[in-house]
């Protein structure tokens, strides 16, 4: 009785996963939109660069970083290859980077330093259904870095003249890629939320920085999409 019941039950679970699965050769557009935490690891600075009344210079960097918060939204289309594999393609837009922890220097202050990275991404992955409710992804998803700035408040004393906010990001590559790791959830209405780990390939430049080591932009994301047949 025992047998009956449990191969009762592996065959009704195989039954819900089969009867889940898209047929092959479907398409499907998928567009999707959500958050971003992510930082950078590695070395990764932002400096305060001012000029003093008497002709000094004064600078600071700090490595410390904490997480940011950014957003991205992406369109893809997706390729049902077989009964439980697909193939993924889309293009994204996300703003990853990092923050500081505040930074008091020669009776100065540098507070709410931050870099801001923004990215178009061209995900490429391969994506297995469990069920009618898990998938799981893997690829590689090549960007271009669009955009890029290093901010931050600095409360300087009297005998500071001017200062600017500088930082390592005026040497990240302009391509690089991105090693992206999904699981995503699917309900009836094939509205489905996906979380996916991203890991950075070296962000510095050719111009490789002896003194420095590498820089990776490690980043977490978690999306909102709805699955379309077309």
């Amino acid at each position: 009785m025992k047998k009956i019941l449990g191969l009762s039950i592996v065959l009704l679970l195989a039954a819900t996963a089969a009867s889940a699965q898209p047929e092959k050769g479907s398409l499907f557009f998928l567009p999707q939109a959500g958050i971003n935490v992510s930082t950078l690891k590695g070395h990764a600075s932002i400096r305060a660069d001012y000029s003093l009344f008497d002709g000094g210079v004064g600078t600071t960097a700090t490595s410390l970083s904490r997480p940011h918060i950014g957003a991205n939204l992406g369109l893809s289309m997706e390729y049902q290859h077989r009964q439980h594999w697909a193939l993924a393609f889309g293009i994204e837009g996300s703003r990853q980077g990092t923050r500081f922890k505040d930074t008091e220097f020669s009776n100065n202050n540098l507070s709410n330093g931050r870099i801001d990275l923004d990215y178009i991404g061209i995900p490429l992955l391969m994506r297995y259904y469990a069920s009618n409710q898990f998938a799981f992804a893997f690829g590689l998803q090549p960007r271009f870095l669009i955009h890029q700035q290093s901010k931050g408040d600095f409360s300087e004393s009297a005998s500071v003249a001017n200062y600017t906010i500088s930082s390592t990001a005026e040497d990240f590559s302009l391509v690089d890629a991105t090693l992206p790791l999904s699981v995503s959830y699917y309900w009836a209405n094939h509205t489905f939320c996906e979380f996916r780990y991203n890991f950075g390939i070296n962000l510095f430049n050719s111009d490789w920085i002896p003194y420095l080591p590498f820089c990776h932009n490690h980043c977490v994301s978690l999306t909102i999409g709805h699955k379309i047949k077309l």
